[in-house]
């Protein structure tokens, strides 16, 4: 089971393993807001070098996935840290990054993994505003005007009648 602790412990390990020390590993941390992103490094510029500031990873994630794919996920947000810290440029996921991904024994280096990226989160919305004729959509979080008043509405793609259903 991965806590923060144990997360910040082989973020660490990993960085160590290619020769970047983690200053502070206090910019680990685990974000709640997360859904459909594993895990993400933040960089920003200081003077011309690109230097990475925080690390967040998917609470939901976290708490919902095995252990395999969360340390794969550590090990892929710290090869971006790694790429970044080394060369002081973003690499997103080019051939440098690959190269680190070997190197630290990260094989999934993509962004998405096998696990599903709505990582258990509920649809934050409520209504599905649709089109019978073309099949447009539209999802909508509060009972806005278009709901209320849902027959002074019409399709922007076809001009059809538009209906809505509670999700």
């Amino acid at each position: 089971m991965y806590d923060l602790n144990r997360i910040k412990t082989d973020f660490v390990e990993a960085c160590e393993m290619a020769g970047v020390e983690v200053e502070d590993s206090n910019i680990i941390t685990l974000n709640s807001r997360l859904t459909r992103t594993l895990g993400r490094v933040f960089s920003n510029y200081q003077g011309k070098d690109l230097v990475p500031t925080k690390v967040e990873f998917s609470k939901s994630f976290i708490e919902t996935s095995t252990d395999e794919c969360i340390h794969q996920t550590i090990l892929h947000e710290a090869a971006h840290y790694i790429a970044v810290k080394r060369s002081k440029v973003d690499h997103g996921h080019d051939a440098y990054f690959k190269q680190i991904c070997a190197e630290i024994g990260c094989y999934e280096d993509k962004t998405q993994s096998h696990v599903d990226r709505l990582v258990g989160a509920p649809s934050p919305y409520k209504y599905l505003v649709f089109c019978p004729n073309c099949g447009h959509m539209a999802s909508r979080t509060r009972k806005c005007k278009l709901i209320t008043h849902i027959e002074n509405y019409s399709c922007g793609k076809c001009g059809s009648k538009l209906y809505y259903k509670e999700v």
